[in-house]
């Protein structure tokens, strides 16, 4: 930590790892928390840092009951099947550790949607999952 209370974070987990052949996964999103001896939390907002980039973040500490991590997710589709062209919103929920049930879908809530194989199947910060078939021509008979 600085003087200023900033911080810089170098090496994200995540962030050098790829998903296929020069397309890299994301760094994940992260949150920093500080905690103090009288039990009181501080963290910051969500952080989305940038594929291969040093993170400085020196954002404010927001002292308040720190945010509940889930313990269990679910995954759901509008959708089951899709078919090239089509597209389907994914819904993700978290079940906290006091039993309550959270909306986790969009990525401001620190979830991120990946594809193994992104030219079959991509989808937006929110959720909505597109199939495309970006392969060339005759690579199906």
């Amino acid at each position: 930590m600085q003087g200023d209370y900033g911080f810089t974070i170098y090496n994200i987990p995540g962030a050098a790892a790829f998903l296929g052949p020069g397309t890299p996964t994301p760094a994940a999103p992260f949150r920093v928390r500080a905690a103090c001896s009288d039990g009181t939390v501080g963290e910051t907002s969500l952080a989305f840092p940038e594929f291969g980039s040093t993170v400085v973040y020196t954002g404010e500490l927001f002292w308040r009951p720190a945010t509940p991590i889930p313990v269990a997710l679910a995954l759901t589709a509008a959708k089951n099947k899709l078919k090239a062209g089509e597209s389907t919103q994914l819904s993700t929920s978290g079940i906290l550790v006091n039993g309550q049930t959270a909306d986790l879908t969009a990525r401001t809530k620190g979830t991120a949607y990946l594809s193994s194989n992104p030219l079959i199947l991509r989808s937006d910060e929110n959720g909505l999952t597109s199939v495309f078939a970006d392969f060339a021509s005759g690579s199906f008979s």
